[in-house]
C-alpha cells in the first residue's frame, strides 16, 4: 500500500491488511488474474498480456462492488526472473465507494511478487503467526474491554510437505468452591484455536481463529465471549526486491466491528497479519 484515504476519518474503514492477487499465463497470451484484496473483496479477471519476450505488462480493470468500485492499473513482469512489481506512476488504483459513503476508501497499491518455492518456506519453519490487532475491541455496556492475548507467535510446523498450525484447545473453565470465584484458562501454544492451510502451488494460505474476552457484567457476573474472525493471504517470493526483515508471508485477518455505532455499517476490521521466522 502506497496511500490509504478513508471517506470518513472518524470510520477508519480503509484496510490495513495485505491482500493477494495471482497470474496465470495461458498458451493464447491470456492471463487469468484471481485473488482476495484485503477487505475479503475477490478478484477474477482474464486480460491480454502485452510482451517483448523479455518483459511484459498486463493492464488490470476489475469492477467491483457492484460495479460501483473497481481495481485498475498496470503490473510489470519480469519474463526471465519472474518478479512482478507496479511502478509508482502506475500503482493500482482500489476504489469502494462504501454501502452508506463514510465506509468507504480510496488505495493506491504498490504489488510486489514472483514465483512461490513450497520447499523454502518448509525449510524455514517452524514460522510463527501474529495479527496487528490494535483498534479492534469488544463493546458491552457502553464499556470497552481487549482481547485476551490476540493473535501472537502461534507456530506454524513442517509435516512432510506441509504447513500446519499447531493444534489448539478452547479456553477451560475453572471454578474455585471455597471463594466463588471463576475464571478461564487459556491453551498456552494456540489460545485461539487457530486453523491453517496452505495451497502448495500458489502459496496462498488461510484459516480462521477465535477471539476472546472476559469481563464482569453489571452485577458482577463473569462472561466470556468469542467472536470468530477469518484471515487470508500468501507466503511472500523470495525475490531481490524483498528486504532482509520481511515477513515469509502477508496477509489480513477480518475482525467484525463491534462497536454500536458502527452497527448499521456491518463493517469488518482488516488488520495486517505475518507470517515470520
Amino acid at each position: 500500500m502506497i496511500e490509504a484515504l478513508s471517506a470518513d476519518a472518524a470510520v477508519d474503514a480503509a484496510p490495513r491488511g495485505a491482500g493477494y492477487l495471482s497470474l496465470a499465463i495461458g498458451n493464447k497470451g491470456v492471463v487469468k488474474v484471481v485473488g482476495i484484496l484485503a477487505d475479503g473483496t475477490r478478484v477474477s479477471r482474464s486480460v491480454p498480456l502485452l510482451t517483448d519476450g523479455t518483459s511484459a505488462a498486463v493492464t488490470l480493470l476489475a469492477p467491483l462492488y457492484a460495479k460501483k468500485g473497481s481495481l485498475a492499473g498496470v503490473l510489470s513482469l519480469d519474463m526471465t526472473s519472474g518478479i512482478i512489481t507496479a511502478a509508482a506512476d502506475r500503482a493500482l488504483l482500489w476504489h469502494n465507494p462504501g454501502r452508506r459513503g463514510i465506509d468507504g476508501f480510496t488505495e493506491l497499491l504498490a504489488p510486489q511478487g514472483g514465483y512461490f518455492d513450497l520447499s523454502a518456506v518448509i525449510a524455514a519453519a517452524p514460522l510463527f503467526m501474529s495479527a496487528e490487532l490494535e483498534a479492534t475491541s469488544w463493546y458491552a455496556g457502553g464499556e470497552v474491554y481487549n482481547w485476551v492475548g490476540g493473535v501472537e507467535q502461534v507456530p506454524l510446523n513442517a509435516n512432510g510437505a506441509r504447513l500446519l498450525a499447531v493444534k489448539g484447545a478452547k479456553p477451560k473453565k475453572v471454578s474455585d468452591r471455597e471463594s466463588g470465584t471463576v475464571w478461564y484458562e487459556y491453551d498456552e501454544v494456540n489460545p485461539i484455536v487457530a486453523t491453517f492451510s496452505l495451497a502448495a502451488r500458489s502459496g496462498v494460505f488461510k484459516g480462521k481463529f477465535t477471539l476472546w474476552c472476559d469481563y464482569e457484567d453489571a452485577k458482577g457476573k463473569l462472561i466470556h465471549k468469542g467472536v470468530k474472525a477469518s484471515y487470508g493471504g500468501v507466503m511472500v517470493p523470495a525475490t531481490g526486491l524483498m528486504s532482509a526483515g520481511q515477513a515469509m508471508g502477508l496477509g489480513h485477518c477480518l475482525v467484525p466491528e463491534a462497536n454500536p455505532e458502527y452497527k448499521a455499517l456491518r463493517l469488518k476490521r482488516s488488520r495486517l497479519l505475518r507470517i515470520e521466522r
